[in-house]
């Protein structure tokens, strides 16, 4: 198996436990072997990638497990000796350039991709590939009520750009002076700059640390991962509002029926197809720059919370139904 999990990153940690799950669900006796670097085959029988923007072209050197090229080359290798190979609801990063790694990935036993967009970056076997969601969204249990009465907003970030930062101040002055919590997801900020942020205002801070070591995935540690999990997502039971451009802080956010604004600074990125096919609120970095336009769309988000948790909860049954989908699919191909 192959993916970004233990990079203390919670999405993707998750997205990892959500994939072993299933597979145990369908062989109890599975073992996992996380990659780091370029496999013995004769040790495995498949090769799974599960959860994240796994699918990407970086710039200069990379690290094993980074790139489409490394990913071509161990589907060839699998694919040669006659073992299957499942991609699961997997992202794109970029457009894909890299020849070698298409003609690889379309001898794929099994190929789901996250949203319609990625999709079509592969239209020799556009066919051949199903369209899913992100795993997380497996996870969405309704709840009995809407939660109008939530106060606050939670940040998260993974960007230390210029519009973003100016904005977060402006976005932490503009609550505080409300009187409004701040919940902040401080891990993908900078360290520095949480510690200047932690001084000036006063902030519920949740930092979250992946439980996994890298190595072999001991089974009996499934169950209290699992565990762990549900209590980190406890946390997006109480903000009102959402601002963010991390990708499973928006999917938490809306599983728990949460308002969310987000920023792409690229049209083919999944943020910029989180509001282009579901259908949520966020503009181009560019457009942050004038503070009015973000305060304009705080107010909007602000007045209609009803109708956009509304929203979030078609858009999450919507999605957990399609995975659900997927999932069976994939068992199809492991039980073949």
């Amino acid at each position: 198996m192959v993916n970004s999990m233990g990079y203390d990153n919670y999405g993707d940690d998750v997205c990892d436990w959500i994939a072993k799950d299933h597979v145990l669900r369908i062989d109890p006796e599975a073992t996992f072997d996380n990659l780091r670097a370029y496999p013995d085959i004769d040790d495995f029988d498949a090769f799974l990638v599960a959860g994240g923007g796994l699918f990407y072209e970086p710039q200069g050197e990379a690290e094993v497990g980074e790139s489409t090229s490394f990913y071509g080359e161990v589907i060839k290798q699998f694919k040669d000796a006659g073992k299957k190979v499942i991609v699961l609801s997997v992202g794109c990063q970029t457009p894909i350039a890299n020849k070698e790694f298409i003609n690889q990935l379309e001898r794929a036993d099994f190929i789901s991709l996250r949203f319609k967009a990625n999709r079509e970056l592969f239209q020799p076997f556009k066919a051949k590939i199903i369209e899913s969601a992100d795993l997380l969204w497996l996870t969405y249990r309704p709840p009995e009520e809407y939660r109008f009465t939530r106060r606050g907003i939670l940040i998260s970030a993974m960007s230390n750009k210029n519009p973003f930062i100016s904005q977060l101040e402006r976005i932490l002055e503009r609550y505080e002076e409300n009187e409004e919590p701040i919940f902040l997801l401080d891990n993908p900020i900078p360290n520095n700059y949480v510690e200047e942020l932690k001084k000036r205002f006063r902030m519920n801070i949740f930092d979250y640390h992946s439980p996994y070591e890298i190595g072999k995935y001991n089974v009996s540690q499934h169950r209290v991962f699992g565990q762990y999990f549900a209590e980190v997502s406890t946390f997006f039971n109480k903000p009102k509002i959402t601002f963010s451009v991390k990708f499973h802080t928006l999917i938490e956010s809306a599983k728990h029926h949460i308002p969310t604004y987000t920023m792409w600074e690229y049209p083919y990125t999944k943020i910029a197809n989180w509001c282009r096919e579901y259908g949520f609120s966020g503009d181009h970095f560019e457009k942050l720059r004038d503070h009015r336009h973000l305060e304009e769309r705080l107010k909007t988000l602000e007045a209609n919370t009803g109708l956009w948790a509304r929203h979030s909860s078609y858009i999450a049954r919507k999605m957990r139904e399609l995975v659900s989908l997927t999932i069976k699919r994939m068992a199809k191909v492991i039980e073949s």
